[in-house]
Parts: C-alpha cells; structure tokens; sequence
C-alpha cells in the first residue's frame, strides 16, 4: 500500500498531497479495524475461558453432589455387629482415599479462576462467587466426611457396647439358672456349698469385667454417642442385674448354711436316738439284776454304763441346744415341726 502510494505521487505529482491523506486514511481505517479484531479474538477467548470455567465448576459440584451422597449411603443403623461396623468404616475410608486423590482438579479449578481474575476477566464477580461457592462446597464435604466417620465411628462403639452387655447378661443367665435351681434335701449338702464357693469365686473375678463395661458406656454417653439413651439404660439394666445375682448369691448360702445346719443336726439326733436306744434296752435288761453271780462285774458294768452316760450328755445338750436354735432363728428351711419331732424324741 506505501508503495503504491508512493509510486502514484511521483507519477502525479499534482496529487501527492490528495494521495497522502487518501493513504493516511486507510491506514486509520486499517488499524481501526485490526483493533477491533483484536478485541473481538479477546472477547471469543474470553468467552471461551468463561465457559471452561463454568463447565469445570459444574463438574466438580455434580461430583461434590455425589460423594456426599455416597457418603451418607451406608446404612449403618442395620448394622447389627461390629464385624459389619468395621467393614462400613473400611468402605468409608476407601471414599476418603478417593477424595484425597481427587485434589487435583480442584487445585486447577482454583488456579485456573485466579489467573482469569488476574488478566481481569470482564466475569471476573461471577468468577470470585464461584471460586468461594466451590470452596465452600469442598469444605462441606470435608465436614460430612467427618461427620459420617464419627458416627460410623460411634456405631462401632455401640455394638461392641452391646455385644459385651450380650456376653455379660449370658454369663449372668447361667450362674443365676445354678442360684434359682431349688435343690433337694437329700442333695449333698458339702457338693453344692463347694460349688457355690467356687461360683462366688467367679462373680468375684467377674466384677471387674462389669465395672469395665459400665465405664465404657459412661464414656459413650460422655462422647454423645447416637445412641446414649439406649446406652444409658442398659447400664442400668446391667447393674441392677448384677447386684440381684449377688443377692442371690447371698440368698443361695444362707439356704445352704440352713441345709448343712439341718443334716447336721439329723444326724446327730439320729446318732443320739440310737445311743439312747441303746442305753434304754442296757437299762430295762432286768436279768443282768435278777442274775446274783458276778456282782462285782455286773456293778463295774454299770458303772461304765453310768460313765458313757455322763459322757455323752454334752453331746445330747449341744444337740438340743442346736435344734432349739435353728426353731429361734427360723433356719429350718420350713421343717420347724420335723425339728421339734426330733427333740421332743430326744427329750
């Protein structure tokens, strides 16, 4: 164009002046017009880079969306041992690791935005909202993720809390099937008071795993733990269970002790009626009198009766005294009239 210019000037030299502004103008016009393309190739790539960033800012949301909502997807509330407790707890994890390794696209998102900002995008207050929109969703998946840990975490807690009261409600339902059993007089008395010792032996060595499961519970209810009224009440459950077994325990000695005390008794009574017995037909016998022979021997024979007599009195005393006991205490197991039978026998 300059040289065409130039070339018609100095063929025309009458117009130079006319062809100089004729090519002034054009190349006004020309600049005007590479000025505009210029702009309208910034306002497409512009409009491109808007839409990149609109397309990136959807896809992460709908991705937000759902990882939240697979996060909440568990059922844990029908989880119904701590085996499928753990195994949601590993499935959340996964999800977790997931997340983790999804950073990538959002650093770019949040790189990609700042850098529109910077070249001061004519977007650039839609591109700010959703630069902070995407950083508080991100941040409210960050805080579901916990949230449903920690209640993946306290459905755990629970149904070991459970599964031990489980255990310990069965331990208890044997040893109380031994105490309610009523045994029979002719038990051996000496079996059941060994049992018996050996059972509170094992409540004694039980009492710390009830005092453990108790403080787990308290320190459930102290965590807010979903479910802590459930918790709360089969502490109590569990205590008050606990303490009537002791009663029981106690209840069952008392009876046994009563049982001993009564076998005893029989068979002292049972040795004494016999001794009397004994003595009696020893002391009616009227042909050891009637017989004058052997005086002298027949007296030392009685002597020695008389003696073992004397001897065994003490012995007939403690029985009585026994038997007038247990009458006083009420600890005849309700065989107060069998008792008194004996000592009105004896006496």
């Amino acid at each position: 164009m300059k040289e065409t210019s130039s070339r018609l000037a100095n063929n025309r030299p009458e117009q130079a002046d006319q062809t100089k502004h004729k090519q002034q103008t054009v190349n006004k016009d020309w600049d005007k017009l590479l000025g505009q393309a210029q702009k309208r190739k910034e306002k497409i790539i512009n409009l491109y880079d808007l839409q990149r960033f609109r397309e990136m800012f959807n896809d992460l949301a709908q991705w937000i969306m759902a990882m939240l909502s697979r996060l909440q997807d568990h059922k844990a509330h029908e989880a119904n041992d701590p085996i499928e407790a753990e195994a949601l707890l590993e499935q959340h994890q996964e999800k977790v690791k997931e997340i983790e390794a999804n950073s990538t696209p959002f650093n770019n998102f949040e790189k990609f935005g700042q850098k529109l900002i910077e070249h001061n995008h004519y977007a650039t207050p839609e591109i700010q909202n959703k630069l902070e929109d995407m950083k508080a969703k991100r941040q409210k998946l960050m805080d579901e993720e916990k949230k449903q840990k920690k209640f993946l975490e306290q459905v755990l807690d629970y149904l070991n809390f459970k599964k031990e009261c489980e255990q310990a409600e069965n331990w208890m339902g044997k040893r109380e099937q031994f105490l309610e059993t009523p045994h029979e007089d002719d038990d051996n008395v000496e079996t059941m008071i060994k049992r018996h010792e050996d059972l509170g032996k094992a409540i004694d060595n039980q009492e710390q795993k009830i005092a453990t499961i108790a403080n787990f519970g308290d320190q459930l209810i102290k965590q807010d733990n979903y479910n802590m009224d459930p918790i709360r009440n089969k502490i109590d459950e569990l205590l008050k269970r606990w303490k009537e077994l002791k009663n029981k325990l106690m209840d069952k000695k008392s009876q046994l002790g009563e049982s001993q005390s009564l076998q005893q008794f029989s068979r002292d009574a049972d040795e004494i009626e016999l001794l009397i017995n004994e003595k009696l037909q020893t002391a009616l016998d009227e042909s050891a009198y009637r017989d004058p022979t052997n005086i002298e021997s027949k007296n030392q024979k009685h002597q020695a009766f008389e003696a073992e007599l004397r001897a065994n009195e003490a012995k007939i005393r403690q029985m009585l005294d026994d038997g007038k006991k247990l009458i006083e205490k009420q600890k005849c197991s309700g065989n107060e009239d069998a008792v008194k039978q004996r000592l009105n026998a004896v006496t």
